[in-house]
């Protein structure tokens, strides 16, 4: 009976590890394989941050079957380049067949879509909240804008009722002017109708006399 078994790495929490085996036998015989290959092979120093196929410390860790760790894009770009039936861990050289190269990189490919939804979601939140200040902003300006608008509503307002009151003021002196102009304008006009009576009964008592 087959299994497999997907498992989150407790050290990392971008790693998982893959376990595929058709028996519990097939698993012994698989590593005793391992044990004897890793004799033959020259040990490549590697820390146990850093990644065996870059040596350079590792982005997105990837564990597969072995628990050997790899970057997950270095991982995958090996695993597409490898065209055999039986691959070969970069760094131990255990087995494993298509099939399991296959469920590994449909596992990649999950993780590079899980990773977009999360960052979606991300930019999603940014824009909104982005959005919000930029609403708030924009009541603010324009609740500046009603302001300035009703300052000066009102400043036109006190403009107007101190032109109407000056209007008034300007409007009453000259009627007081033309009042005096007409009382003066009466006055000269009577005298000179007295005078003219006066010259005319001074002519007809002088015709009188004669």
């Amino acid at each position: 009976m087959s299994s497999t078994i997907i498992s989150n790495n407790p050290n990392n929490s971008d790693c998982i590890i893959i376990s595929s085996s058709n028996s519990t036998s097939s698993r012994k015989r698989k590593h005793e394989e391992i044990s004897k290959s890793s004799q033959n092979i020259i040990e490549i120093p590697v820390s146990n941050e850093n990644c065996a196929i870059c040596l350079e410390k590792r982005r997105r860790t990837f564990t597969i079957e072995c628990q050997h760790s790899f970057c997950l894009k270095c991982i995958e770009v090996f695993l597409y380049n490898e065209n055999n039936y039986i691959i070969t861990c970069p760094l131990c050289r255990y087995e494993f067949d298509q099939g399991e190269k296959e469920l590994y990189l449909k596992i990649i490919n999950l993780k590079y879509k899980i990773r977009e939804e999360r960052k979606q979601k991300i930019l999603d939140k940014i824009k909104r909240e982005f959005n919000e200040e930029i609403v708030m902003v924009e009541r603010e300006e324009e609740d500046k804008i009603i302001n300035i608008k009703r300052n000066a509503k009102k400043n036109r307002t006190a403009i107007h009722k101190k032109y109407l009151k000056r209007k008034k003021e300007e409007e009453k002196k000259e009627e007081k002017l033309l009042n005096e102009l007409r009382n003066s304008n009466k006055n000269e006009k009577q005298k000179l109708f007295e005078e003219k009576e006066k010259a005319i009964k001074l002519l007809e008592e002088k015709f009188n006399n004669t």
